[in-house]
């Protein structure tokens, strides 16, 4: 899956004039920002996406966020063998 860049506006980026997500070490790093926490758990995770997805319909009453989640867990069903 492609890697989004996200802008961050971290102030706990340890790297002076550098944001986790640009270190070569972002991988490696035990210092990394909470953002990068947080982007990991979004790419490894496709139920934690969907969950945080349906947060944010649930704050913008956002109806094709919430297909977009439905659809996510239907596709991920069907890729583990699911129904």
């Amino acid at each position: 899956m492609k890697d989004i860049y996200c802008y961050c506006a971290e102030p706990e980026c340890v790297c002076e004039d550098l944001c986790c997500q640009d270190c070569d070490k972002k991988d490696t790093c035990e210092n990394r920002c909470s953002f990068m926490n947080y982007k990991e758990k979004i790419y490894n995770s496709t139920e934690f996406l969907i969950s945080e997805l349906e947060k944010v319909a649930d704050e913008m009453d956002g109806w094709l966020i919430y297909v977009a989640a439905e659809k996510i867990r239907s596709l991920s069903k069907l890729e583990s063998g699911g129904i």
